[in-house]
């Protein structure tokens, strides 16, 4: 399947429509595989149920789709998308993490775990109905870490799954802000839209 090397959807001709008509603040996207059967339950379970078991699986799929988008690993730096302390407190991992951590010994890049701050701790993207909530909710949910320095840093995002793209673009543009040389969305599941 062909995917948009900017945004991760499937590509049903040579561009993605979607990114010609409003580029996202990330500078390309990685995702391996649809939101879908039987993806969305391992991904769920590693979420929600504890199922550690999955991430080094899914993890390892996510390095495959990297090596194969040919996506550039030199003086790359991973960052997991971060919990709220609370939400951290409540689930007691980072899926994100545990995934970026798999990520990191595959690909042989460094993990940076604590750059950024996640500061409002909102309903979860999953229960929020519309794109335009998501983004809203986004907007003010991330911060940098005080000693964390991004600038003319390469960096790639690591999360489970993206959905609208809005966690993703409200880091994108924060570690931008902070002069970060570049950022790619890295997923393991992208969620299709909904007329694909």
């Amino acid at each position: 399947m062909l995917r948009c090397p900017r945004c991760a959807q499937r590509l049903f001709g040579p561009h993605c429509a979607d990114c010609l008509r409003e580029p996202p603040a990330w500078d390309g996207a990685v995702c391996a595989v649809d939101y879908a059967p039987p993806w969305d339950r391992l991904l769920h379970g590693l979420k929600y149920h504890e199922q550690m078991g999955a991430a080094p699986a899914l993890g390892h799929l996510l390095a495959c789709a990297v090596r194969a988008a040919q996506a550039p690993t030199d003086a790359l730096c991973l960052l997991p998308v971060p919990l709220h302390p609370h939400r951290l407190a409540q689930r007691g991992y980072n899926q994100s993490q545990r995934l970026a951590s798999v990520l990191a010994g595959q690909l042989g890049v460094p993990l940076a775990p604590g750059w950024v701050l996640r500061v409002e701790d909102s309903l979860p993207q999953a229960q929020t109905e519309s794109r335009d909530a998501r983004w809203r909710q986004m907007q003010r949910a991330f911060a940098l870490a005080p000693k964390a320095d991004v600038r003319d840093r390469h960096i790639a995002l690591v999360d489970d799954v993206m959905t609208t793209g809005a966690t993703m673009s409200a880091l994108a543009t924060l570690l931008r802000r902070h002069g970060a040389a570049s950022v790619q969305a890295w997923a393991v599941a992208r969620t299709p839209r909904p007329h694909d």
